[in-house]
């Protein structure tokens, strides 16, 4: 290398994206070039460290080109190949021609890879020390070499498509150092694994799964690649995917075919990993995965054209050329056929070989018009062919000029139909005619051919106009040197594919160079190959917004509400159509307006319009299109920027508005397309009605505990009540889509069936009632009373039926002969304490209890009666019995209410999600259910968790901050003296963040009530007994409890007082000095616990008492006050804090008593 270290830099003459100069990231001069040519003399000149060459045939810049010529020139340089993103393929090539090292831009910056390979350059001396840096260099090889292993096995054609797949999955599991390998085919929610290289248990070619039971979930979820080192430390381990698998290190990515989700490539290992996967395996992890897909992609194409094989020998007509002088120069099979000559025997030989005289001289005419220009370059007529056996037979000859490369006549060519049955069938001769029509619309398209050298020999006119190239320019010249942007696409491969098999193919393909989309049909002969091909770009446009539709009705039909489809509507005409602007309005039926929902975000605001105004009033209810042309026609538009606008109805929910800006008007196809995403939106938008209300119809039936089903339109169960599933011994599930037979014989089942006809006829809104017998799960016949209604009258929706036990009625009509009492089996076995009030004189009165609430508030049905609700079971504060009060008020008035109440039960007070359904009896007297769901544990939690959750995860982020903090230190300091000193508060930082995990999970279990005893508790005795714990070496606690009993709280008590006791210890000082007192009252037991200490800090208090909400910055660090806050609040009780006499805490917890 030089003394003076340079890097070479070829990159693009002008600025490319994703190419950026390397001045000032590699600490050397940098050299710059923008061609081959320049970057030989350079390199020869200055004879560079390393040279970095950028790929961009875009910019005009040919990478690949540059290195292989440095490569002949200059070997022993290193050669950096960039391009500006991840590319595969260019990746596998510029390893296979030599490449020291791939960088995409996107991945890794050039100048860190340019300094690694000087620095690899500089000797053993730098090497040994910079650790590292050899591990980057190791990574380096490694990387590379696993490149050209996939070099290798690209150009390898000796293998079987499994056997390809196998050897990626080798390579990229021995890469990234994993025990197995495998790829999935995704459908759906349908998971298969199709490829396995490796021994798993779980993991087996052709095992199906969902899609949710996986890794691969994730990875389909967030479009990209998934690498997991430790699946229970990162938070798996509840997850199906490491449950179901037990790996626990994971790597892969989506592989995707023609731009859709064909499955995933993995990598999975049951040993987890201690250090996350480098850049350089991600990359070529990623490489794999887009090779993998590409190479699916290639497959696919195989396969398609494959499905074109064989038509040229299926073709029934002779086909031949002649040349100036009418001498054959080309016949296919079907002409050798039809003549009995052979192959050998036409070529060469003069077209009167197979024509009579007066044939010959009619073509020979026919040529001379076409030549003179007296007539079309084409003619079809009918003539004699001449058989080898002497025999002759009549044939239709369509014919054409051929013309060379100066544009010199040099021949005919037509193709030559048996037509001796034409007269006697008129139908083939129809059709005859149809395929000659095919023919002459064929010619008549763009068209070119060549030779078996990929000779240009024919252009016409079509083709010059469609790929903007002259027929001068381009006969005579090699196809793909005309045209070298067809390399390595369909048009490369197809063409060379049908020389080969000399089979016809036909594709489809997008040619950059002139921005069109071709429909190629091309038919190969043994002396080259003839093209047709269409212009099919406006029919692509057309199919790709047409397609996006598609997607986008699929959003529609995921909507949930009227705004969420406007939303989606207004998204869809900017992305899909390509609308400038665009408004929906929606019909308001209460005040008859259409009103703007949504809207584009460069739209100004737009006014409120009646139903019948202006133009969108007018689409609305003509329920057509309207299409301005003139958009000075439109009123009240401060943005006249717009050219023309129309007005799309969207059924009878309101109006799609469109404006154009960047085009002068809309055409026939703009409003098409426009209308079919309003025919979309409003299918939408009555589903969303739809769904409304059969959610509130759902909800009823939900919410009423009744036998209820509905049968759908075809007669099968769409719901089914819980209470009738269970009535029946099915699961829901189980009926959910079943008809009715499996509960029913079929005589009940026509009868139902004849009397739901007998309704459908009837036009006032009636209903019927059958008494059948139904029949269990178990094959018991139980009897019951059906009563069924229409779920709509006008358009046939299906039926609802109330289904009833007439055995429980007929045993409820010797008890009680009124309606409620159809309801007692539910009230009695509804798993929440229920109660049945009367509201008499403001007051709800008790008239019965279900087992339930005996269990939950320890009163039975003869304690309760007759006594007034608010007494027995609401808290003793005047607040609560306000909000109690004022419930029963709103149940009185006959309005359902539902509230989180609290509630006093033989176990303390509780959390209850309280529901109150009043009724009116028969007499005029309202009563009322009172149901009560217990959802203590559930906001206890709530509490817990919220708390807990922040306060850990604030400690435990600043404790590990430092802990690696310091580890970086170390790292840096390996030889200094003071290390010892550094792993010493290393250590003692880890164990400050243990403590407080230990200390969460100690408060967890501490406020468990079920760990700790429910029974009520003497409190002044529990205070008594926990002072005589402490030593007086502990501290001096001074003590003032009154000689009486007080029962409260519950075995959790004795912890909440000792958090107290133990937090002034700590806080008071060397010499602390407590005091506990406990204050007896007839309803309320106080205990407090003060102290001379600090005190606890004001910003402490504002989060514990609520002042201040908790955050990750505000969250309060003292977990035992949180604990004493929290059981306390549980038992019904209050937490006040207070400076205590002495300047220090004074805490005083306040509970209801339960001996009262």
């Amino acid at each position: 290398m030089s003394e003076q270290s340079v890097v070479l830099h070829v990159r693009p003459a002008t600025v490319a994206d994703g190419v950026t100069s390397l001045s000032g990231g590699t600490a050397v001069e940098v050299t710059s070039v923008t061609s081959r040519d320049a970057a030989l003399d350079t390199a020869a000149a200055i004879d560079p460290d390393v040279v970095v060459c950028d790929h961009v045939p875009g910019a005009g810049l040919d990478g690949l080109a540059v290195l292989d010529a440095l490569s002949d020139r200059h070997p022993d340089v290193p050669v950096l190949l960039c391009t500006p993103d991840l590319d595969g393929s260019v990746a596998a090539e510029a390893t296979r021609r030599g490449a020291t090292e791939y960088v995409p831009r996107s991945e890794t910056d050039p100048a860190e890879r340019v300094r690694a390979v000087r620095t690899e350059g500089d000797g053993p001396e730098r090497a040994t020390d910079d650790t590292g840096q050899k591990e980057r260099e190791r990574e380096l090889r490694t990387n590379n070499e696993a490149l050209r292993d996939l070099t290798r096995l690209a150009t390898r054609d000796d293998l079987t498509n499994a056997e390809t797949i196998d050897a990626v999955l080798e390579l990229g599991a021995e890469r990234l150092n994993l025990s197995l390998g495998y790829m999935s085919r995704i459908e759906g929610q349908d998971y298969e694994v199709v490829q396995v290289v490796g021994d798993s248990e779980v993991i087996q070619q052709g095992a199906t799964t969902d899609l949710a039971n996986t890794y691969c979930k994730r990875i389909v979820e967030t479009g990209e690649t998934l690498d997991v080192l430790d699946a229970p430390a990162e938070g798996w381990a509840d997850e199906p995917a490491y449950q179901t698998t037990g790996f626990a290190c994971y790597f892969g990515g989506a592989i995707h075919v023609d731009g859709d989700l064909y499955g995933t490539l993995c990598f999975a290992d049951a040993e987890s990993r201690t250090e996350p996967f480098s850049e350089a395996q991600q990359t070529f992890v990623e490489l794999l995965v887009e090779w993998v897909s590409r190479e699916l992609e290639r497959r696919q194409r195989e396969s398609e054209l494959e499905r074109y094989e064989g038509i040229i020998e299926a073709v029934d007509d002779g086909v031949y050329a002649l040349d100036d002088e009418g001498h054959f120069e080309f016949v296919n099979s079907a002409m050798t056929a039809l003549t009995g000559y052979d192959e050998d025997s036409l070529l060469g030989a003069y077209t009167g070989a197979v024509k009579d005289d007066a044939s010959v001289t009619r073509a020979e005419s026919v040529i001379r018009e076409m030549l003179f220009g007296d007539r079309d370059d084409e003619a079809t007529f009918d003539l004699e062919i001449q058989r080898a056996d002497g025999t002759a037979f009549p044939a239709e000859d369509h014919m054409t000029l051929l013309y060379g490369d100066d544009g010199e006549f040099v021949g005919s060519a037509g193709v030559v139909r048996d037509v001796t049955e034409r007269k006697a069938r008129e139908r083939e001769l129809r059709e005859a005619r149809r395929r000659i029509q095919q023919i002459l619309d064929r010619i008549g398209a763009a068209f070119f051919a060549v030779d078996d050298t990929w000779q240009l020999t024919y252009w016409n006119h079509r083709a010059e106009e469609v790929l903007e190239r002259d027929a001068e320019d381009v006969l005579g010249e090699n196809l793909w040197e005309m045209f070298p942007e067809a390399v390595g696409k369909t048009f490369h491969e197809a063409y060379r594919e049908a020389m080969a098999t000399q089979e016809p193919v036909s594709f489809e393909e997008y040619y950059p160079p002139v921005e069109k989309w071709f429909r190629v049909n091309a038919y190969p002969s043994e002396n080259g190959l003839s093209v047709y091909f269409h212009d099919v770009t406006d029919q692509k446009e057309r199919d790709e917004k047409l397609s996006g539709l598609l997607e986008t009705t699929r959003s529609l039909m995921q909507a949930h509400t009227a705004s969420e489809v406007a939303e989606t509507v207004v998204a869809a005409a900017e992305a899909q159509l390509e609308f400038d602007l665009n408004l929906v309005r929606l019909h308001d039926p209460e005040t008859d307006v259409l009103r703007p929902v949504a809207g584009s975000s460069s739209l100004p605001d737009r006014p409120l319009y009646d139903a019948d105004e202006a133009f969108p009033g007018e689409a609305f209810q003509r329920g057509e299109t309207i299409r301005v042309d003139d958009f000075d026609d439109v009123e009240r538009y401060d943005n006249r920027d717009a050219n023309a606008a129309m007005y799309v109805p969207l059924g009878d929910h309101g109006v799609l508005s469109v404006a154009a800006v960047e085009t002068p008007e809309f055409d026939d196809a703009d409003v098409s397309v426009a209308e079919i995403l309003a025919s979309n939106a409003a299918a939408a938008l009555d589903r969303v009605e739809r769904e409304e209300d059969l959610l509130r119809y759902e909800t009823a039936v939900e919410n009423v505990r009744d036998m209820v089903y509905v049968l759908d339109e075809d007669g099968t169960f769409q719901l089914v009540t819980e209470p009738l599933a269970e009535w029946l011994g099915f699961e829901r599930e189980e009926m959910l889509g079943e008809h009715p037979r499996s509960v029913l014989d079929d005589r009940s089942v026509a009868a139902f069936e004849q009397r739901i006809r007998d309704l459908r006829a009837q036009t006032d809104d009636a209903s019927m009632q059958l008494e059948t017998s139904l029949v269990t799960a178990a094959g018991v016949e139980r009897p019951a009373e059906i009563e069924v209604s229409l779920i709509d009258d006008d358009v046939f929706r299906g039926t609802v039926g109330v289904v009833r036990d007439l055995t429980e009625l007929k045993q409820a009509r010797e008890e009680l002969r009124d309606e409620r009492d159809r309801f007692s089996y539910l009230f009695n076995n509804l798993p929440d304490a229920v109660v049945e009030t009367e509201f008499v004189d403001d007051q709800q009165a008790v008239r019965s209890v279900n087992p339930a609430f005996t269990e939950v508030f320890g009163y039975d049905h003869a304690t309760v009666l007759d006594r007034e609700l608010t007494d027995l079971i609401a808290p003793p504060d005047e607040a609560a019995r306000a909000e109690a009060d004022r419930l029963a008020a709103v149940n009185a008035t006959g309005e359902s209410v539902q509230a989180e109440i609290r509630r006093r039960t033989d176990q303390g007070f509780r959390d209850f999600l309280y529901r109150g359904v009043p009724y009116r009896r028969d007499d005029g007297r309202m009563w009322g259910f009172n149901i009560y769901t217990d959802i203590t544990d559930q906001k206890e939690r709530e509490r817990r968790l919220e708390v807990l959750n922040r306060v850990l995860r604030h400690n435990l982020r600043n404790d590990l901050t430092v802990v690696m903090g310091l580890a970086d230190e170390l790292a840096e300091r390996l030889d200094d003296t003071d290390r010892l000193s550094l792993v010493e508060r290393l250590q003692q930082k880890a164990a400050d963040v243990a403590s407080v995990s230990d200390r969460a999970r100690d408060i967890e279990r501490a406020v468990r009530r079920d760990d700790a005893g429910t029974k009520p508790v003497d409190v002044p005795d529990a205070v008594a007994s926990l002072v005589d714990t402490y030593d007086e070496a502990d501290g001096a606690i001074e003590t003032a409890i009154p000689p009486v009993d007080a029962a409260a709280a519950d075995g959790r008590f004795t912890r909440v007082v000792t958090e107290l006791l133990e937090n002034s210890l700590d806080y008071a000082g060397p010499d602390p000095s407590i005091t506990v007192d406990v204050s007896v009252a007839d309803e309320r037991v106080s205990v407090t616990v003060a102290d001379d200490g600090t005190g606890i800090p004001e910003y402490e208090l504002d989060v514990l008492t609520g002042d201040e909400p908790i955050t990750q910055l505000s969250h309060g660090s003292g977990l035992g006050l949180w604990l004493v806050i929290w059981v306390t609040e549980s038992y019904g009780g209050t937490v006040t804090f207070e400076e205590s006499d002495a300047g220090g805490a004074s805490v005083t917890l306040t509970l209801p008593r339960t001996d009262v």
